[in-house]
């Protein structure tokens, strides 16, 4: 049997002693069109899954009129069900408030087909025909309604302020030293700020009223909402005392430890050795996680402090087992590490040439890196959103016919074939050579891609939500209560490499004070110009012919990061 829409009418009793109201129900109408629904709650935030019943964030819902919805319908025949009911209709536009009625969703079965409006009561704040439909024999009619709060409880629930027990400010604590602590056997600190990002290492700083730490300590900062797990995990940059004897202390995460070895042995002399990671190497093609172990292997060997970023998490969906750049069928290249530190040696690596992201765990300090990181769910008794504001986007702001890609060797390749007369072009140019194939496919993907919406927004979440981490995605988020409205996205991100369709909210940074948490949120997937992120630019012309000369390099045996066999020759 097919489901159709019907609405229950109620009218309103009251009690003549104890004045309280009670529903009883009257009729229920003939098949109804939902032409238009929405439903607008007065909250302070909302998180709201469109398509689906509403969520209403238990805060600051604002007393009994603080939910309205809006309902455009028409009736799929002039035949009534019940001989009041076009006496109902018209009653109620005379005056609806005056006599009480009120509608609950349901259809064949009884079962609701309307999840805007859920099964709960509505009252009818108002009601009109649209005569001129009603004449045509379409019998269109307009509602207001109001959401009626029929269980107490549940009105003391929405009801602003009531039942969140969410405190404005939180406290943090410090622990000293490499190994694994806790909350309680922290250091009380204030004016705490910790700055999380993808682009870069993530920053903290605190205060004391007297010095507790000094430079070059190894640090873990707690916040009292969550006492096992840390919140920033680094090193103590330096102490600088304030006028008003309290202590400031800057911090940086703890991958800093892997600035402080160089990839090339240091000896005396004019001439510094380079060093390479060669690939092919004995007629194979390396993977991406060994090239990972080989820089790590230069760093483990000489451990700082006793911190260890291994074992490697990989988060790169299959692609660090891969002998290719993700995304493309390009082979990974060799990697000159001359002159470069441990970190920067794998930023080089996994960011530049992998358009990928690293990350170092909170909590242990272990190496992650890949597209995204957790996938997270909101809590909404304590994540609610407080404030939203959209960034500047991040979209092109050009809608070329066409687009044109030139490799190193500048040859050329166009997204169309065909005439091209009258039509407007971009240009890019990729800094390596690049098969006709791959050229052409690169154009056609830049073509699909330069006009994706990548708008980001900032969200500000209460004192104490300190589990957000740089790189993470929510499974659902969205706010319409701003504009522009930040639309909902939910779901898990499976192919950010290659489908759009599916992609999430992402956390680009985030920032931890002891009054607010606010993340900077964009797109998951990630574009042409995510994977080709520093070899990929746009031009404003044909470029012109460059010639290039290899230089001779120490090679280095690669191993993978899942091994502990040792780096054992250096080939000259």
């Amino acid at each position: 049997m097919v489901n159709e829409l019907k609405f229950r009418f109620f009218k309103e009793v009251k009690d003549q002693t104890t004045g309280k109201s009670t529903w009883q129900s009257i009729a229920i109408s003939p098949a109804i069109n939902a032409e238009e629904v929405s439903v607008t709650t007065q909250a302070e935030k909302l998180v709201v899954a469109e398509g689906k019943e509403p969520i209403i964030i238990p805060y600051g819902v604002k007393g009994e009129g603080g939910r309205v919805a809006q309902f455009v319908g028409t009736f799929k025949g002039r035949s009534m069900e019940g001989p009041l009911m076009d006496e109902y209709f018209d009653v109620l536009q005379d005056d609806v408030q005056l006599l009480g009625y009120a509608i609950s969703v349901t259809g064949t079965g009884g079962t609701s087909i309307l999840p805007e409006l859920g099964t709960r009561k509505w009252r009818i704040e108002q009601f009109s025909w649209d005569r001129q439909a009603r004449l045509m024999g379409q019998w269109k009619f307009n509602l207001t309604l109001g959401y009626i709060w029929e269980n107490p409880a549940e009105l003391k629930l929405y009801a602003s302020g009531i039942g969140t027990n969410q405190p404005t400010n939180v406290k943090f604590r410090v622990t000293k030293g490499i190994g694994t602590s806790s909350y309680s056997s922290g250091t009380p600190v204030f004016g705490v700020k910790i700055e999380s990002e993808e682009e870069d290492l993530n920053r903290a700083k605190f205060k004391t009223i007297t010095q507790e730490f000094d430079k070059d300590d190894i640090i873990r900062i707690y916040c009292e909402t969550d006492k096992s797990k840390s919140c920033f995990f680094g090193v103590v940059v330096e102490p600088v005392k304030n006028s008003d004897g309290t202590v400031l202390y800057n911090c940086v995460e703890i991958g800093t430890l892997l600035q402080r070895i160089q990839c090339a042995k240091v000896t005396p002399g004019l001439f510094k050795p380079r060093i390479k990671i060669p690939n092919p190497r004995k007629g194979e093609f390396l993977k991406l996680n060994q090239f990972i172990g080989t820089i790590l292997k230069l760093y483990t060997d000489n451990k700082i402090c006793g911190y260890d970023p291994t074992p490697v998490t990989d988060r790169s969906s299959g692609w660090g087992d891969k002998d290719v750049i993700p995304g493309t069928e390009q082979k990974l290249s060799g990697q000159l590490l001359s002159g470069m530190n441990i970190l920067s040696a794998l930023d080089s690596l996994v960011i530049k040439q992998c358009g990928m992201r690293t990350w170092f765990d909170r909590n242990t300090g272990k190496l992650e890196y890949g597209f995204v990181r957790n996938s997270i769910t909101i809590d909404p008794t304590k994540e609610y959103i407080k404030n939203t504001v959209k960034e500047a986007s991040q979209s092109n702001d050009f809608n070329a016919d066409f687009v044109i890609v030139y490799d190193a060797n500048n040859q050329r390749a166009q997204s169309i074939d065909g005439d091209l007369t009258g039509k407007t072009s971009v240009s890019y140019k990729i800094d390596s050579v690049v098969q006709d194939m791959q050229l052409k496919a690169m154009a056609q993907r830049i073509q699909k891609e330069i006009q994706l919406n990548n708008d980001m927004f900032s969200v500000t979440f209460p004192a104490g939500v300190v589990r957000f981490q740089e790189g993470d995605m929510f499974a659902g988020l969205g706010d319409d209560t701003v504009n522009p409205k930040m639309p909902w996205r939910g779901g898990v991100e499976k192919t950010p490499l290659s489908d759009p369709t599916d992609t999430v909210w992402k956390i680009k940074k985030v920032t931890i004070t002891d009054s607010y948490t606010e993340c900077l949120v964009g797109s998951s997937f990630y574009s042409v110009f995510d994977i080709y992120r520093n070899s990929l630019k746009r031009i404003a012309e044909a470029p012109v012919s460059t010639e290039s000369k290899d230089i001779e390099t120490n090679e280095i045996v690669a191993h993978s990061y899942e091994t502990n066999t040792n780096i054992d020759t250096w080939t000259v």
